[in-house]
């Protein structure tokens, strides 16, 4: 596989109460190996950022297969795939002592700054950059919630200044844990999987609300999950992001 690799360490405040890697940290270890990429093959996200572009976060789909706790070592492996259109695509593999542990693939579009033009794939150099097949995953990176769902409004979310980043969003890395702790009884269950499609960008001080169903049925993951949440979030009237979140116990 032609892919580019970095190395980490699970750390103590990686983990939440069942001393667990939380759904997050997996996403934030593979998007760090992505800006590794993009600092060592160039441009780097903060040349492009001067450029007035930047990377958006279109979908992402994740298995999380084994749970991961302080002080595992884990490498992460990252590769693009051939994209054509405005839909760049990215792939990531983690694993612990050579075994496989989470996967992920995710769509972007690159973004005027400025205007939020969107540029085409032909438009960005990405050349240097280590390129494979897509990755094989069993959930879905694609999907749509029937009319007939029922979802509740469970609670609401401020975007803190602490969660921004430099395009004045919340941070899609923060997403997972976010959805997560809009389970029932989270520390009863962990996350297993989970795919997030990220419609119109959080900015500091708006209000999210969270809406939520049950699932009819799970997705396959790969873990043998036992149940799954359905989430839509809305910032002024417009839906946010929608999610599906695998869960067991």
């Amino acid at each position: 596989m032609n892919c580019y690799v970095e190395h980490y360490e699970i750390s103590s405040h990686d983990v939440d109460s069942n001393n667990n890697v939380r759904p997050s940290i997996v996403a934030r270890l593979f998007q760090e190996t992505a800006n590794h990429q993009m600092r060592d093959r160039g441009p780097t996200y903060y040349e492009l950022f001067s450029q007035g572009k930047s990377y958006i976060l279109v979908r992402m789909s994740c298995q999380i297969l084994k749970e991961m706790h302080p002080y595992d070592k884990v490498d992460v492996s990252t590769w693009i795939s051939a994209s054509k259109g405005a839909t760049f695509k990215r792939n990531y593999i983690m694993t612990r002592e050579g075994q496989e542990v989470a996967r992920a693939y995710s769509e972007w579009t690159v973004v005027d700054v400025n205007t939020g033009n969107i540029y085409r794939v032909d438009e960005v150099d990405y050349s240097n950059y280590e390129m494979d097949d897509p990755i094989e995953m069993t959930l879905p990176i694609k999907f749509h919630f029937s009319k007939d769902i029922s979802f509740e409004e469970v609670g609401e979310k401020i975007i803190s200044y602490t969660e921004c980043d430099m395009n004045k969003h919340m941070n899609n890395t923060f997403y997972p844990d976010m959805l997560f702790d809009f389970v029932p009884e989270p520390w009863k269950r962990r996350v297993t999987g989970y795919v997030i499609r990220f419609m119109k960008g959080a900015t500091l001080g708006k209000t999210l609300k969270v809406l939520r169903a049950k699932g009819d049925e799970v997705m396959n993951d790969g873990s043998n999950p036992e149940e799954c949440w359905y989430f839509k979030t809305l910032v002024d009237g417009n839906v946010n992001v929608e999610a599906m979140v695998n869960c067991k116990f």
